[in-house]
């Protein structure tokens, strides 16, 4: 009988800053020590969210179809990483997106680049990654 794959405990249902339930992540799930997730900057990151989830409406696309159709108009080529095949349909949808340059704008005033607040890694595991 082939070993039992280990499996992380379901994280408890918590709420964020804004009231909005989420799912506490584990310590050994990748970016859960992340400095973007502490306290200042977590809160932070869920403002420019919610403002890009703003403009994704009017574009007429989820909010995940727009950070792809963003990457995409900037030149980029975004790998997915979809877990389900509900999320790599909404994913694949991006490449219909197509942004005008007011939208463009929009985000780039909403989230210009260092809107967002923590770094990745801390110090040493960066150190380890960048090399």
């Amino acid at each position: 009988m082939p070993a039992q794959r280990e499996r992380f405990p379901r994280p408890a249902r918590q709420l964020d800053p804004h009231g909005r339930r989420h799912h506490a992540r584990p310590l050994s799930v990748p970016d859960a020590n992340s400095l973007a997730y502490e306290a200042g900057a977590y809160a932070a990151n869920l403002d420019v969210v919610d403002h890009l989830g703003r403009i994704a409406p009017g574009v007429g696309c989820t909010l995940p179809q727009l950070a792809l159709a963003w990457l995409i108009a900037q030149g980029a080529v975004p790998i997915l990483g979809a877990k389900t095949v509900a999320q790599l349909t909404e994913n694949v949808g991006a490449a219909h997106v197509t942004l005008s340059p007011e939208v463009l704008t929009s985000i780039d005033d909403v989230a210009p680049a260092g809107a967002f607040r923590g770094d990745r890694f801390h110090a040493p595991m960066a150190a380890a990654v960048n090399k």
